[in-house]
């Protein structure tokens, strides 16, 4: 009876070092990247951008589930959400870090006054083109920092009108919209969010109707 009570007490004593970790393998992903998305962007004062964060490992494959937090290098200029959403408080250029298990990822946002603010005080530099204000769109050109988002994720996309000569024509507002709103939206400001899987083109139009176009092809992962 002794000897059994014995080897009991043994192997319990082993299974309960185990469990503590002294020997079991380490199962914590090893981080290679975090990119943001976008990298860089202009936003006006008070606007909002959502940006996304993937976690990568060293084969460029996305590490899911790691949890990301958001910091801000400037808080006078940018808020920033625990979900990546920026808020634009005054003018400026700071960058934002998505951090995870011990790698950060960069962006740069740059805050303007907007079409709204008051006009700068000084006449604009003599060696600015005059042509530009009066340039006439040939074509608009629409950009993503991906070409896939993942369903209930958001992605900032941009428009620009570009002239005949292929110079950007400054001062231009969009009209956006979805080929498939119930694959994804897209906000009146650029914003696409993803509602289920398959293939959108968003586009963008310098007026409602008889303008000028450009879209992108997106996939909703």
């Amino acid at each position: 009876m002794r000897s059994g009570w014995t080897l009991a007490i043994a192997a319990a004593v082993a299974l309960s070092g185990w469990s503590c970790g002294s020997t079991a393998p380490d199962t914590t992903p090893e981080v290679a990247a975090i990119v943001v998305s976008p990298a860089s962007s202009t936003i006006a004062l008070n606007d909002r951008l959502s940006l996304q964060a993937e976690v990568q490992d060293g084969s460029g494959a996305i590490l899911p589930g790691a949890a990301i937090t958001w910091t801000v290098q400037d808080p006078s200029i940018l808020g920033i959400s625990s979900t990546g959403v920026v808020t634009a408080l005054a003018v400026g250029t700071s960058r934002v870090a998505a951090n995870a298990l011990g790698k950060s990822g960069i962006a740069t946002i740059t805050v303007s006054a907007g079409a709204h603010a008051e006009p700068p005080a000084a006449p604009p530099p003599a060696a600015a083109p005059p042509a530009a204000a009066g340039a006439t769109v040939a074509s608009v050109r629409v950009s993503a920092p991906s070409k896939k988002v993942k369903v209930g994720n958001t992605m900032q996309l941009t428009a620009t009108a570009i002239d005949s000569r292929g110079n950007t024509v400054p001062n231009q507002s969009f009209t956006w919209s979805s080929s498939n709103t119930n694959v994804a939206t897209v906000s009146a400001s650029g914003v696409a969010s993803g509602k289920r899987k398959g293939s959108v083109t968003i586009t963008a139009q310098t007026s409602q109707s008889g303008g000028k176009s450009g879209s992108v092809q997106i996939d909703v992962k």
